[in-house]
């Protein structure tokens, strides 16, 4: 930095005139670099809780950020199993299930430093300023130096795996000195305590252990095996095998209390003193009143609750479902979270919450950061329709948008206004797959049925359950037939007639062993295709008139499941369960092009010229199909494609584009419509773009080889 530079900050900061520049370029930073910046100096610190913060706006969006908004993301994908996770405002560091550590840099989401060191599981972690702490499933601590990420001895303690550790903040001795606190939990039913005194080498800036960690007497004993705990300031509170927390005085070393409410081992603890939040095999979580030692509210998750977090607003929980819930501190007994975030891949294990940013980590080595402060917001050429819950399928048209939610409902938007006119119920598992057209819509389920909805009024005007009691994979409305498709791999037909008004059952063709399940279907104005699952991976192209197939297509593919398919005959986009997106000419029965993305492709779609891809992180990508089609390379990666934008926190589910906007929506149930022509990060991606003659095109490229 400059003197220049440094004149004008402290300008900023010292003349009084000025302070609000500085609120102003405050408020342009994102989460992250706003806590940092509020860790800098007292003044800074000022400027952020009480200008800043002390703004009635700015309260509001951050509060409206956490609730229902669109938070940036980052993300990082570690490579393998991860098992637990800590941060601080410079570095995320994660134990892995090969015994190594990794440690990311948190401004810039990029490796740091990979540890290598021990041949065991590290199951827990912590660090300060100066020091790192990691624990492992063979009873061993490791110290570390928090600024070379060096190791600074190892304590081996034959009491089984240590399952938390915590270092106390540090205390000044004066002389460069510093006193410090290491608590370690272990399984065999012991909560120790270590003496640490540590110094600054003021050439390398390293910290230097003054002499080895001292045991002293001070131990807490249990019976039963722990699985978990939470040190505060004056407070110890145990989790165990036998389903019960124990509450102990940390000066005293004498146990105050033992909670009962779980049915089941204790797998997580957080306290924030009077208050503690425990997850349990139980699927609870339950917020506790310690001075009184008793439950406040039970929240219910589906599965085993692996990790909690709790502050004076808001209770974050993730479970063996891989989603993280975020509650209110006030909900009432058997009340929903305030939100649902996904992305991950399996259960979360960690996370790390701040004022303005979410961190979470899963076992298979996802890592997410959600930025609630640096939220999506609806602007020109963009608009934001959020749902109750997350979306699994969505059909649009001009007059409405209709999405098939999580929670087995159909709801029913205005797409002018985004009001909800109607929500639709009766099924009794996920909504797997919708299409509609000027009278009636058509949803598939899992639950074995397909219902035919009246427009108008939203009554059921039929009911058709699948004779295998299968689940519908797939519904498409093609003139006056439905389309069924089903994981039995059958192709039904129910057909509409007396305008409309009546249906029945047209036609059934059984599924073939040999080809599997149907688990994706399309169809445009001339044919259906279906994708299979056995076979390596199989297609069938269908007449639409009389149901003849025409081919059948057979790959050599290590991936089993076709995940989702467009139709644009000759071209055919299919989506696998894997980043690949592969672009088929049907003609010729064979794979043209594969489009290689960062992460699992999910849904993808054509539209004048562009070929535009939803993935597994909230990543959307547009390529040029023209362009792809006239390069050499048979496999193209990301340099390649034309934009890319990421706008989604969790995972693309569906994409419909038409003359107007782009619409996507994703699983944290946030729907995205752009306008095509005035979107500013199109940047004229749209305009006047050339519709593709698919046959011109194949037959050129035919003649080239």
């Amino acid at each position: 930095m400059t003197d220049i530079q440094e004149s004008v900050i402290a300008r900023l900061i010292n003349e009084g005139e000025y302070s609000h520049i500085l609120e102003r370029i405050f408020c342009y930073l994102d989460g992250t670099s706003l806590h940092s910046a509020s860790l800098v100096c007292k003044t800074w610190r000022d400027i952020i809780l009480n200008q800043v913060l002390g703004s009635a706006s700015n309260r509001k969006r951050l509060k409206e950020g956490w609730i229902k908004g669109v938070p940036a993301s980052k993300r990082i994908k570690i490579g393998t199993e991860s098992l637990c996770m800590v941060a601080d405002e410079d570095k995320i560091v994660c134990g892995l299930g090969d015994g190594r550590i990794a440690v990311y840099n948190r401004a810039t989401f990029t490796s740091h430093n990979m540890l290598v060191s021990n041949p065991d599981i590290c199951i827990s972690i912590d660090m300060d300023s100066r020091l790192l702490i990691t624990g492992w499933w063979n009873g061993s601590i490791q110290l570390w130096c928090k600024h070379a990420f060096t190791q600074l001895t190892l304590i081996d303690q034959n009491l089984g795996p240590v399952v938390a550790c915590h270092l106390d903040p540090p205390i000044d001795q004066g002389s460069g000195l510093v006193r410090q606190l290491l608590y370690t939990t272990h399984r065999k039913g012991s909560v120790l305590r270590y003496a640490l005194v540590v110094t600054k080498d003021n050439v390398s800036n390293k910290t230097i252990l003054v002499r080895e960690p001292q045991l002293d007497t001070f131990k807490l004993e249990h019976s039963e095996s722990l699985t978990c705990s939470a040190v505060g300031p004056d407070h110890i509170l145990v989790g165990s095998s036998d389903s019960k927390l124990y509450l102990w005085d940390k000066r005293r070393v004498t146990k105050l209390k033992t909670m009962e409410g779980h049915k089941n081992t204790i797998r997580c603890v957080t306290m924030k003193y009077p208050h503690a939040l425990s997850g349990s095999k139980d699927k609870t979580a339950i917020l506790w009143n310690l001075e009184e030692g008793t439950m406040m509210r039970t929240l219910q998750h589906s599965s085993d609750v692996r990790s909690v977090f709790m502050n004076n607003v808001i209770m974050i929980t993730g479970d063996d479902f891989k989603d993280v819930y975020i509650w209110d501190i006030n909900t009432e007994p058997g009340g929903n979270p305030l939100r649902t975030l996904s992305g991950h891949t399996s259960a979360v294990h960690s996370v790390h919450c701040e004022r303005f940013v979410l961190l979470s980590c899963d076992i298979s080595g996802i890592l997410l950061e959600k930025d609630f402060w640096d939220c999506v917001e609806a602007g020109p050429g963009m608009r934001i329709l959020r749902c109750e819950i997350g979306v699994n399928t969505m059909v649009c048209d001009h007059n409405n948008v209709v999405v098939g939610l999580l929670n087995k409902k159909i709801q029913i938007y205005d797409r002018k206004s985004l009001q909800l006119l109607q929500t639709l119920e009766g099924h009794t598992d996920h909504v797997w797959s919708l299409d509609m057209n000027q009278s009636f819509i058509v949803s598939g389920s899992w639950d074995s049925s397909v219902r035919i909805w009246s427009r108008d009024t939203g009554a059921l005007l039929f009911l058709y359950i699948h004779p295998h009691g299968r689940e519908i994979s797939g519904v498409k409305i093609v003139k006056n037939k439905i389309i069924v498709t089903s994981l039995a791999g059958s192709l039904n037909v129910i057909e509409a007639y007396a305008n409309n008004k009546s249906f029945r059952i047209h036609s059934f063709f059984p599924g073939e062993p040999d080809l599997g399940e149907i688990y994706s279907l399309a169809c445009d104005k001339n044919y259906i295709l279906t994708g299979h699952t056995l076979t390596n991976s199989s297609f069938k192209l269908w007449d639409v008139n009389d149901f003849s197939v025409k081919k059948v297509i057979k790959e050599s593919s290590n991936q089993s499941i076709i995940w989702n398919i467009h139709l644009q005959y000759p071209l055919a986009l299919v989506c696998r369960d894997n980043e690949i997106l592969d672009l088929y000419n049907l003609e010729l029965g064979e794979c043209i092009k594969s489009l290689r993305h960062e992460s699992k492709l999910l849904c993808a779609a054509i539209h004048e010229g562009k070929v535009i891809s939803g993935c597994q992180y909230g990543q959307l990508v547009i390529w040029s199909l023209q362009s792809v089609l006239a390069n050499d390379m048979k496999s193209l990666g990301m340099p390649h494609s034309e934009s890319r934008l990421y706008e989604h926190s969790a995972a693309v589910s569906n994409i419909y584009v038409d003359s107007q906007e782009l619409i996507t929506d994703d699983y944290d149930g946030i729907v995205i419509l752009r306008n095509l022509r005035h979107y500013r990060r199109f940047n004229r991606l749209f305009k006047r773009a050339p519709q593709v003659d698919f046959g011109v095109v194949f037959d050129g490229l035919t003649e080239l080889t």
